[in-house]
């Protein structure tokens, strides 16, 4: 399957621009494949991009999609721990579906959300802890 990714088009040195990115398409295989529905933005995510980064990190280089943190929902899977429907997490980047991670653990299966209040989270996580949910749990605050 074709997908849309965001690409580094060059280091960044000084203040970002748009002109540092760029959209590009590329080919999505594996066991599972899933339709992004979030991605995560940080600011600390601009340090791997910079031509000077400081951090023990590996640096993010131009051709290569931009990100980490990215949730997604299967659309179809050959993998037994995962259907389609399941809501994943993964730290694929910024693109609109991604797929070969599974074997590489770069895919965490799958996610639970709980919608609820403050109060809901200690009933969340002692549920997740006697086994009621699989994989990363979060409450939604309602």
């Amino acid at each position: 399957m074709i997908t849309r990714e965001i690409q580094l088009t060059d280091r960044i040195t000084g203040a970002p621009a748009l002109e540092n990115f760029t959209v590009a398409t590329t080919e999505v295989d594996g066991e599972v494949l899933v339709r992004t529905d979030r991605v995560g933005l940080a600011a600390t995510y601009l340090e791997p991009m910079r031509a000077d980064c400081t951090i023990p990190v590996p640096a993010w280089q131009p051709g290569q999609r931009v990100g980490v943190a990215a949730i997604g929902t299967v659309v179809r899977s050959d993998s037994p721990d995962l259907e389609a429907g399941d809501l994943v997490q993964s730290m694929t980047g910024w693109s609109e579906h991604f797929g070969r991670w599974l074997g590489e653990g770069r895919l965490v299966y799958p996610e639970t959300v709980v919608d609820g209040g403050i109060e809901d989270v200690p009933q969340a996580f002692l549920s997740l802890l006697g086994g009621s949910y699989r994989g990363n749990v979060s409450v939604r605050l309602s």
